[in-house]
């Protein structure tokens, strides 16, 4: 099956069951597929994966995915790179922080993207302590 026509095509081909492979006519186009996940079709989570050159690809390689998470009920004027790090890695594995939302006037959270195991329920609503977090973060 073939994507939309455009400029650089995109071929999609079934690779098995409930398995396909994309090929991008252009790596920029893969980049900024990869770089806005999660995305959904028909309310099912799309896991997508881009393997290294000698990696076999298999369910356990579809197991994480990268979501954005909001953090709230921070101390004011505590919003940092290194908070987003420590943060990230306690609810997944940190990937990236929304650098807007480190801004104190941007609004009442931090936008942290991590990437989670999709095999497991997702977490609502998890308290972390802050105080415990102070020496990791300044340390």
């Amino acid at each position: 099956m073939s994507g939309p026509e455009g400029r650089f095509p995109i071929i999609i081909t079934e690779f098995e069951d409930d398995m396909f492979k994309i090929t991008f006519g252009c790596e920029g186009d893969k980049f900024r597929v990869l770089n806005k996940e999660p995305w959904y079709f028909q309310n099912h989570l799309i896991v997508l994966h881009s393997p290294d050159v000698q990696q076999n690809v298999c369910t356990t390689n579809l197991a994480y995915t990268p979501f954005w998470v909001q953090v709230y009920r921070l101390p004011f004027l505590s919003k940092s790179k290194a908070l987003a790090k420590v943060l990230g890695n306690i609810i997944g594995e940190f990937l990236d922080v929304h650098e807007d939302s480190l801004a104190e006037g941007w609004g009442p959270f931090l936008r942290i993207r991590v990437k989670l195991q999709v095999t497991k329920p997702l977490p609502q609503g998890q308290m972390i302590a802050y105080q415990g977090l102070r020496a990791e973060i300044t340390g």
